[in-house]
C-alpha cells in the first residue's frame, strides 16, 4: 500500500493484523501479573506528589526530560491508582508495535521475530518506563524520513519529542537533527519551513538540557558506575539473551560483528551511518564513565539497527510494497539487488542474517520471562504494601535502601517512609549526595550497625518499624521482631540487581526502659 506521495506504507494484511492482535492480547493479559519495581514507582511518585513546576525541577536529579512524567501527571493528579501507569504504558507499546507491523518494509517473519523479541514484548511493553515512547517515535520518524524535506516541521516535531524522552532518545534525536541540518545546507534547501524545523530541533536540544542537566549536588558528580564490562554487556546482551548465553567477550565481539554488518548494509547512505555512529558512541561513553546501564538501555542497539535498515529499504525502493509483495516480474525485483535487506541477505552474509536469528533466539527468552512474570512476582513491593495496609500499622516506618523501599509507596498513597540515607520522611528518591559515602566516591551503603545508630538518633525509644531488603543479623535480630516477609525467589541477580524482597521488623520492647514520652513501650 502506497500513500499519495508514493511512500511505501507496507502491506496491511491479515498476517499483520493477526500479529498485532496477538501482541496486544499478550501485553494486556500480562499487565496485571507484572509487579512494578522501584524505577517504575519513581516516576509515579514524582508526578503524584509534586507540582508541575517542581516536577521539572526534579528532572535535574532524574537525568531525563519530563515527557513521560507529563503523560502520567493527569492520571496521578486525577487520583487514579498506580495501575493506570501500566495500562497507559501498555497502550503506547501496542501502538508502537502496530506502527512497526503496518508501516515497516520487512518480511513478515522478520516483523514477527522483532515484535516477539525480549525487548519489544517485555522490557518496552511491561516495564513502565519512558523507553516505549522513544521506540514509538522512532517508527514514526522512520516512516516519515523519505519525506523529511516535504514535511520538515512534522519531522522536526517528532524529533523534538524524541529528544525529550530519555538520554537514549536524545542521542538519536541529536543525530537526526545533525543529518537534517547538514543535508539542508548541502542541498541548499533553506526555505521557510526548513528554517522553522531547524528552530524546532534547536529548541528540542535546549529543552533537553534545561531539564536533564545535573545539579551541583547530583551524585553523578561523585560516583560513576561505568566500566569496560558495562560496554561488553551492552554489545552482547543487546543481541544474545542473558539467561540463554553467558556474558562473555566472544559473544560481545560477535554482537559487534552484527552491528558492523548492519552498518555495511547501509553504507551507501552516509546519513544512516551518522545516525548509527553518534548514538552508539554516546552510549559507549556513558557506560564507560557514568552509568553501567541495564537491559532496557542495551535494547536500543537492536531498535537502532531496525530503524536504519527500515529507512535504507524505503530510501532505496520508496515505491515498492512490503518485501512479501514483490513478484518476480516487478520492477523492484528486476533491479540490481542493492537495498539494505538484500545486502543483509547477501553482501552482509551470515553476520547480517544473524541479526534476525538473534531476534528469534531472543523470543525464547521472551517466553521464559513472560512465564516467570506470570508465575512469580517481579518485585515483592505490591505484596508487602498490601500487608502494611491490611495490618494497619500506625508506627512510622524507617526504610533502607530507599530506592527499593520506594517501590511500595505508590500502593500506600497516605504513607511516607523515613529513609535512612536521607534521614527524612519522603516518597520518591532525590539522587543527591545523601546517597554518596563519606569518601564522596562510592554509592552509600549502610551497615546494620549504622542503620541502628541512625534509627536511635532519630526515634530514640519511640515505636518504629524497620523495612529492609535483607534479614537482620546477630545481635540485631534479637533486638527486632520479624513481623512479615515477602520474598522474590525466581528472579536472578542478572536482572540488574532488582531482587526486591522485603522484611518488616518491629523493635523488641525492653521493659526496663521507657520511651522519650515517658510511656511504657510494651503497652
Amino acid at each position: 500500500m502506497i500513500d499519495s506521495s508514493g511512500h511505501a506504507l507496507g502491506r496491511r494484511g491479515v498476517p499483520e493484523i493477526a500479529m498485532w492482535l496477538g501482541y496486544a492480547a499478550v501485553v494486556l493479559f500480562m499487565i496485571p501479573f507484572h509487579e512494578p519495581w522501584r524505577d517504575e514507582a519513581q516516576s509515579w511518585l514524582i508526578v503524584r506528589d509534586l507540582s508541575l513546576t517542581d516536577i521539572f525541577k526534579q528532572m535535574h536529579y532524574e537525568g531525563t526530560p519530563a515527557l513521560w512524567h507529563l503523560l502520567l501527571t493527569p492520571l496521578a493528579k486525577a487520583g487514579l491508582p498506580f495501575e493506570a501507569q501500566q495500562w497507559l504504558h501498555g497502550a503506547l507499546a501496542i501502538v508502537g508495535a502496530g506502527l512497526f507491523l503496518f508501516l515497516s518494509p520487512f518480511r513478515r517473519w522478520q516483523k514477527f521475530a522483532f515484535v516477539v523479541s525480549f525487548f519489544m514484548l517485555f522490557e518496552y511493553a511491561l516495564v513502565s518506563r519512558s523507553y516505549t515512547i522513544t521506540v514509538l517515535l522512532m517508527w514514526l520518524v522512520a516512516w516519515l524520513f523519505p519525506r523529511r524535506f516535504e514535511r520538515p516541521m512534522l519531522f522536526a516535531g517528532l524529533v523534538f519529542l524524541m529528544m525529550n524522552t530519555n538520554s537514549h532518545g536524545t542521542s538519536i534525536g541529536m543525530a537526526l537533527a545533525a543529518v537534517l541540518g547538514i543535508e539542508a545546507v548541502v542541498r541548499r534547501q533553506l526555505g521557510g519551513q526548513v528554517l522553522i524545523a531547524g528552530g524546532i530541533l534547536v529548541a528540542g536540544a535546549v529543552a533537553w538540557y534545561a531539564q536533564a542537566s545535573p545539579t551541583n549536588d547530583h551524585l553523578i558528580h561523585h560516583v560513576g558506575t561505568g566500566n569496560v564490562d558495562a560496554v561488553v554487556h551492552m554489545f552482547k546482551n543487546a543481541l544474545f539473551p542473558e539467561e540463554l548465553i553467558p556474558s562473555t567477550l566472544p559473544f560481545a565481539a560477535l554482537g559487534g560483528l552484527v552491528l558492523l554488518a548492519v552498518a555495511w548494509s547501509v553504507r551507501r547512505h552516509w546519513q544512516l551511518l551518522v545516525i548509527m555512529a553518534f548514538p552508539i558512541s554516546t552510549w559507549i561513553w556513558l557506560h564507560l564513565t557514568q552509568w553501567g546501564g541495564g537491559f532496557r538501555h542495551w535494547g536500543f542497539i537492536v531498535v537502532l539497527c531496525m530503524f536504519v535498515v527500515w529507512v535504507a529499504q524505503t530510501w532505496d525502493q520508496p515505491r515498492c510494497e512490503s518485501a512479501d509483495d514483490e513478484s518476480e516480474s516487478s520492477p523492484a525485483r528486476n533491479q540490481p539487488q542493492t537495498t539494505s535487506l538484500h545486502l543483509l541477505r547477501n553482501a552482509g552474509g551470515l553476520a547480517g542474517v544473524l541479526l534476525f536469528a538473534c531476534l528469534l533466539l531472543s523470543g525464547l527468552q521472551t517466553a521464559r520471562t513472560l512465564k516467570r512474570d506470570w508465575q512469580d512476582p517481579f518485585s515483592a513491593s505490591r505484596a508487602m504494601a498490601e500487608h502494611i495496609e491490611q495490618a494497619g500499622y500506625s508506627d512510622p516506618i524507617a526504610a533502607t535502601p530507599a530506592p527499593a523501599a520506594s517501590a511500595l509507596l505508590p500502593h500506600l498513597p497516605q504513607r511516607k517512609f523515613w529513609y535512612l540515607e536521607s534521614q527524612a520522611f519522603e516518597t520518591y528518591v532525590t539522587w543527591n549526595t545523601d546517597y554518596v559515602n563519606a569518601d564522596r566516591a562510592t554509592l552509600l551503603t549502610l551497615s546494620q550497625n549504622e542503620v541502628m545508630q541512625r534509627i536511635d538518633d532519630e526515634f530514640g525509644d519511640d515505636p518504629v518499624l524497620l523495612l529492609t531488603i535483607q534479614k537482620l543479623h546477630p545481635p540485631h535480630d534479637k533486638q527486632w521482631t520479624l513481623l512479615h516477609a515477602e520474598t522474590v525467589e525466581h528472579w536472578t541477580d542478572k536482572w540488574s540487581g532488582i531482587l526486591e524482597s522485603y522484611y518488616l521488623y518491629r523493635r523488641t520492647p525492653d521493659p526496663s526502659i521507657t520511651n522519650r514520652n515517658g510511656n511504657d513501650p510494651t503497652r
